[in-house]
């Protein structure tokens, strides 16, 4: 039956069936002008049903449907999307909203969070804004697993970072909240580099063949099961040192201009460097924002205090010493633009079969 009344409940399902077939052809439309992958995935929580093949609203459903070359986009989302797998999957990436809430969206201002997220055999990956909090974290392979390679983690969130067995990851521009390790006791990864983060964990140790550039590595304890390692131009912060003597003495690491607030032996056995500076102080003397003196969180602003000399381009490159020097400074507001439909029109009264004059605006968000 054809629709011509406003009054009837057809005509209102009728009207929302054609405006998510309008909205998911823009955000289609709006993802093949980022990208020339093969396929664009968009993911979305908040949607009741989905319309086409690439839209879903279960993340580990799209990573299962995915080939080489796909892109996904998560959409923010008040609630999880859960525990994630990526097993055996080969140029892949995943881009989500960013992990500053306060900075994402107007319209959404929420995480694109996930619970737990375990990658194993994997290679040629990619992921970008991405929000994880669960206890057990972000986890690499394990003993027993082939070995993950080519592996870019950019502007993400990560209650916790265990690297098992991989080969030539990078972490850059994130936050790791509670622990990191490189599976220093099995020797597995190898290339790890972790550039321009926030490592903010409770205990920094196993950790094995890694190289850290332009980092805060704050509130931790400091243990001696770190080897083969390289420190750049990190700044060390509020940590305490076990009681094993110099730290990681005889461990075959690597420092160089890096800037610590708490005494700590950089020489001992075969470790090497220099440039290095100890000055026991406050974070309020290093950061510019009240919020990071009284805790660090991955909200701060990491700009310095203007009368810190020492760490103003203070590094080997002659950038600033820790995550605002280098190649690529943390901003601490990391959002990725996501399609975002701001305004839509289109007629009050929809005839079958006539063709139908619609207005639309997007923008990434």
């Amino acid at each position: 039956m054809g629709i011509y009344s406003t009054d009837g409940i057809e005509y209102f399902n009728k009207q929302k069936d054609i405006m998510k077939k309008i909205l998911f052809l823009l955000i289609a439309v709006l993802a093949t002008q980022i990208t020339t992958a093969q396929n664009i995935l968009i993911v979305d929580r908040s949607l009741s049903n989905t319309l086409g093949d690439n839209y879903y609203t279960d993340l580990q459903a799209a990573i299962d449907a995915a080939v080489s070359d796909d892109i996904i986009y998560l959409m923010p989302n008040t609630n999880t999307y859960g525990n994630i797998k990526i097993n055996n999957q080969f140029n892949l990436t995943i881009i989500g909203a960013g992990y500053n809430a306060a900075a994402a969206s107007l319209d959404r201002p929420y995480h694109s969070r996930i619970l737990n997220l375990e990658m194993r055999n994997s290679h040629n990956i990619t992921l970008k804004g991405l929000y994880i909090n669960g206890s057990g974290g972000f986890e690499i392979g394990n003993a027993l697993d082939s070995e993950s390679t080519n592996i870019l983690i950019d502007e993400t969130f990560i209650a916790r970072m265990d690297i098992d067995r991989a080969n030539n990851v990078t972490i850059s521009n994130s936050f790791i909240y509670t622990s990191f390790s490189t599976s220093q006791s099995s020797g597995f990864s190898e290339n790890i580099s972790v550039l321009n983060s926030v490592i903010r964990v409770s205990t920094f140790q196993s950790v094995h063949n890694t190289s850290f550039e332009n980092c805060l590595i704050t509130g931790a304890t400091l243990g001696s099961s770190v080897d083969d390692s390289i420190f750049k131009n990190n700044i060390f912060a509020n940590n305490s040192t076990t009681s094993e003597g110099p730290i990681w003495a005889n461990n075959n690491n690597t420092f160089i201009n890096n800037f610590t607030t708490t005494p700590i032996s950089y020489d001992g056995g075969n470790n090497t460097g220099s440039g290095n500076i100890g000055i026991i102080m406050g974070l309020d003397g290093i950061f510019a924002d009240d919020s990071v003196r009284a805790d660090v969180n991955w909200s701060s602003d990491w700009l310095l205090t203007p009368e810190h000399e020492l760490i103003i381009n203070g590094g080997s490159d002659g950038t600033d010493i820790g995550p605002t020097g280098g190649a690529n400074p943390m901003d601490g507001s990391p959002i990725f633009s996501l399609p975002t439909i701001y305004e839509l029109r289109i007629p009050t009264e929809v005839k079958a079969g006539e063709d139908i004059e619609v207005t639309i605006k997007a923008k990434g968000n």
